[in-house]
């Protein structure tokens, strides 16, 4: 194999590799969830709202759509999302209508809003989710730095 082939071959080898590497290192892709329960109700049933994040690659980076359901609550929210091989943060963008107010004609957040911030609890680790809650998080601080979301399994 004469010179330029090798650079070549040992370039697209290279990529290839660093590719490999990139993907299982930052792969933050999937479905998360969390429940977050409140407190019972006149009727003695328990309220709950259940967060779901799905963050998929869009357009050569990451994008998330944010849907909240549940007890008085229904939300869908476009996020953008930043992160690295421990961290993932998401912030607001705007709500699936594209409008910066939620469904009652209310503005809660501005455009690149940090919501919360997902923590690896261990170097690399998909198992334990450190939650960090910024804007979306006003009524859940005694969760702050606690396992809240999990990453759901991918279906068959």
């Amino acid at each position: 194999m004469n010179f330029p082939l090798k650079v070549v071959v040992l370039s697209v080898l290279g990529c290839m590799l660093a590719t490999l590497v990139w993907a299982g290192t930052f792969d933050w892709s999937g479905v998360y969830q969390w429940e977050e329960a409140g407190g019972p109700r006149v009727n003695g049933l328990h309220s709950t709202v259940t967060y779901t994040l799905t963050v998929e690659p869009r357009d050569g980076a990451l994008a998330a759509v944010l849907d909240a359901t549940g007890f008085q609550t229904y939300e869908s929210m476009l996020c953008e999302v930043v992160g690295d091989e421990d961290s993932l943060a998401v912030f607001f963008r705007s709500y699936a209508d594209g409008k910066m107010e939620n469904s009652y004609g209310v503005k809660i957040y501005d455009a690149g809003e940090c919501l919360f911030t997902l923590k690896r609890a261990g170097h690399g680790s998909q198992d334990s989710l450190l939650t960090y809650w910024g804007s979306l998080g006003k009524n859940t601080q005694i969760f702050d730095g606690k396992v809240c979301f999990r990453k759901m399994p991918h279906p068959l």
